[in-house]
């Protein structure tokens, strides 16, 4: 099965963040919008997998990428600064990316990781 979730790049001077909404705790960087798109897939494919490896139902897509972006906006309202030289045309942006939920997907779609994925007990 395959979900969509809404996703924020953050601009940095030097590289962008990116973050999923419904996914606390699911982050990545990139020094391009490719790059930090496939790594930002990369880290929600492997956060679906421990969350489905500890026996947990799997977080549904509830952010739309315009509440991702409002979200981002009044958290931001104060110190919305543009950074000098920012790879964004604007502070953020949002978009779907859709990650296929189901076992095996790690191992499928980036195995060159999961080969090196090391759990913490």
């Amino acid at each position: 099965m395959k979900l969509r979730y809404a996703v924020v790049y953050e601009a940095g001077t030097r590289n962008l963040s990116a973050y999923a909404p419904d996914l606390p705790g699911c982050v990545a960087t990139g020094g391009s919008l490719d790059k930090i798109r496939q790594n930002m897939r990369e880290a929600m494919t492997l956060h679906l997998d421990l969350i489905r490896e500890h026996g947990e139902p799997l977080p549904q897509p509830m952010t739309s990428v315009g509440e991702a972006i409002e979200d981002y906006r009044r958290c931001h309202e104060e110190s919305d600064e543009q950074p000098e030289n920012s790879i964004l045309e604007s502070s953020a942006i949002a978009e779907f990316i859709e990650v296929d939920t189901s076992p095996g997907a790690l191992a499928r779609d980036f195995g060159h990781i999961s080969g090196d994925v090391r759990r913490i007990a």
